[in-house]
Parts: structure tokens; sequence; C-alpha cells
């Protein structure tokens, strides 16, 4: 996952940031939150606009700010193979246990549980 992978990629420079950065950088998860819920709520207001290159820009940065909270809230066990890899597929494989654990049907009735 992490190599050329976009997701890959925002780790790589977010540790980068972490490590090197000489001031004080962005804090921790519970300070960068509501950046995330800004940047969720412009990236909504790009989808409704239907302008590709708005939502390209704001997704970078919901992108950017969720790797912030992938590095900072879990760590360096969240950013390596297979850990991160469990991050980037979150729960989809759960709700599609016919995809990925060989069971017939899907339980879509079960979707929000997961």
């Amino acid at each position: 996952m992490q190599g050329d992978s976009a997701l890959g990629r925002a780790l790589s420079l977010v540790r980068d940031l972490r490590t090197r950065c000489p001031g004080p950088c962005p804090g921790l998860p519970q300070t960068l939150r509501p950046y995330l819920v800004e940047e969720a709520l412009e990236l909504d207001h790009a989808i409704q606009s239907d302008d590709p290159r708005h939502c390209s820009d704001e997704l970078g940065d919901v992108l950017l700010h969720l790797a912030f909270q992938i590095v900072d809230s879990l760590g360096a066990v969240a950013v390596q193979t297979p850990s991160g890899d469990r991050v980037a597929r979150g729960k989809d494989v759960a709700r599609h246990p016919h995809l990925y654990a060989g069971a017939q049907d899907a339980d879509h009735a079960n979707w929000e549980l997961v």
C-alpha cells in the first residue's frame, strides 16, 4: 500500500513533516479534528458543485487530513503494511464478505452494523 498509492504518499509526507518540522507543526488528532470536519464540508460543497477540479482540490485536502489522523492517532503501527492496508480498506471487507470471505450472499441488512 505504501509505495506509489495516494494514501502511501500522503502518509510518507506526514511522517516526514512530523520528523523534520523544526517548529510546532499542526498538533494532535483532537486539535486537527475541526479542520478535518471543515475540509469534509468543503468536499461536500465541491461535490455538489459538480466541478471536477474543485473536487480534486478538496479530495487532496481531505486525504492529507486523513493521513495526519492515521499517523497521529494510530502511530507507526498504522502506517506499516499490513496495518496500513487495513486502514486503507476500512470496513469494506467486512461489508462485502461475499467478495472477500468466500460467502455466497451479501448481507446488506447489516451494512450499518459493521
